[in-house]
């Protein structure tokens, strides 16, 4: 934008705002208001998620879509929103394509209630949740939508609470657009207010919490009224980094509720998105750190197996069954319920017959995942797997939560997501039936699966 036209945008915001301080008193009268204003609990500053004593705090932010809306049925008949919307359609400054003002304003997203309203709940964001506006917010949020007005996409974060995951390092950086990160104390603070248990008055998150933090950015076409490209697109790329947190860390891992963030507020307002009343069990602990130098590097392994897949690549069915039933596996808290959707996992990802089914599990395992396998140990691990697997299923016997059966689930759960990722990687360039044919072959020759696979 030139100097001159940033200038008169400067000059038709002041006057809007003027316009607004006068009528300001109706969004405080509005029965509206109410459904902006959230209400929570956070924990103070430097408390962790396992600390023995917790201290409540209170406090508020806005839901801001429902702010927007309830200032929007304000301005609409401002003189300065209409000298506004005509200032957007002279400088061709707004994606949606209106017919009129009037069709301007009851079109979502509306440059009415998307700038206007926005660039108000921006300054009171700015301003610590404080109705009102000071040179400072004003600066910010005006150099933030001539950022936006220049560029032709937007760009957002999708923060996913990661349920269970410890460590003491603060990020696990897997590209620009994707990180494992601590979830610090203002962001766990937001995020705690905004999903209070109103029941329980319990904290949903803590600073040492662990969030995935994926970016994204669409050109701004994609947000017009009746399109959806947006969100399937975002769809296909958090679920895609998803598998990869429940293909690398080890043991319990649950995807808890998101908070979308992003400066793009005239499209994009930071906000939370559900699912609403998926709090984290309160009696559940990890036992094993997660995060940690070894699964930084399974990490790092995955993360080049995906990058190497063709762009919008989707996994063959089995591979999709096998990753939902260990998703269910590892965020369950029961044992036995660990135990018997592993084993279904396991089966979804290796074909076998009906003799000897252990064995096949294990030698076709051994070839599909290790070039040259020296761990004596794998056929007995798995034998006492599937041992706890009968009991349940065939016996009708709970199995004890010990030290014992928590190592041997621990280790078949290892097993299960390095033959997914193997296969997946395989999946790539052979169909999932030629796979598990290699393999089978594999049972009577000396040769690797590539060279089988190659030969097939």
């Amino acid at each position: 934008m030139k100097n001159k036209t940033i200038a008169e945008l400067r000059s038709l915001l002041s006057e809007f705002l003027q316009e607004f301080d006068d009528k300001k008193h109706e969004l405080f009268e509005s029965h509206k208001l109410m459904y902006a204003i959230c209400r929570g609990w956070y924990a103070a500053r430097g408390k962790k998620r396992h600390d023995s004593s917790q201290t409540l705090n209170s406090g508020i932010c806005f839901n801001l879509w429902s702010l927007n809306q309830t200032i929007s049925y304000i301005i609409i008949k401002f003189a300065s929103t209409r000298k506004l919307y005509e200032f957007t359609v002279k400088y061709d400054l707004w994606h949606n394509k209106y017919k009129s003002f009037d069709d301007a304003i009851t079109t979502f997203p509306s440059s009415l209630s998307n700038i206007l309203a926005g660039f108000l709940t921006r300054n009171y964001v700015l301003n610590g949740y404080q109705f009102q506006i000071t040179n400072s917010s004003f600066e910010i949020a005006f150099a933030e939508l001539i950022d936006f007005f220049g560029r032709d996409w937007i760009e957002y974060e999708w923060n996913i609470f990661l349920q269970g995951v410890t460590g003491d390092m603060q990020t696990v950086k897997i590209n620009d657009e994707i990180s494992i990160i601590k979830a610090g104390y203002e962001f766990a603070k937001f995020y705690s207010i905004n999903y209070t248990d109103e029941k329980h008055h319990t904290i949903e998150m803590f600073e040492d919490d662990y969030i995935l933090r994926i970016k994204l950015h669409f050109p701004k076409n994609y947000y017009v009224l009746g399109s959806n490209k947006a969100r399937v697109e975002e769809e296909e790329i958090t679920k895609r980094w998803k598998e990869l947190v429940l293909l690398t860390l080890p043991g319990y891992v649950k995807f808890g509720k998101v908070i979308i963030t992003s400066n793009d507020w005239p499209i994009i307002s930071t906000y939370a998105m559900g699912p609403y009343g998926d709090s984290v069990p309160r009696y559940f602990k990890n036992e094993t750190i997660t995060i940690t130098e070894n699964t930084v590097s399974n990490i790092e392994h995955a993360s080049n197996i995906f990058f190497q897949l063709p762009e919008k690549f989707r996994f063959e069915k089995n591979i999709v069954y096998a990753i939902e039933r260990l998703t269910k596996a590892k965020s369950s808290t029961n044992i036995d319920d660990r135990v018997v959707e592993l084993s279904i996992a396991f089966e979804f990802l290796i074909n076998t017959t009906n003799s000897e089914v252990t064995l096949q599990l294990s030698l076709k395992l051994i070839k599909l995942v290790f070039n040259h396998n020296t761990d004596a140990t794998i056929y007995p691990m798995i034998k006492k797997f599937y041992d706890l697997r009968s009991k349940i299923i065939h016996g009708n016997e709970k199995i004890k939560s010990d030290d014992k059966n928590k190592e041997i689930i621990s280790f078949v759960e290892g097993l299960i997501q390095k033959a997914a990722l193997r296969l997946i990687e395989l999946n790539k360039d052979f169909t999932f039936n030629k796979i598990n044919e290699a393999l089978t072959q594999s049972l009577h020759v000396a040769k690797s699966i590539k060279e089988i696979l190659d030969n097939l």
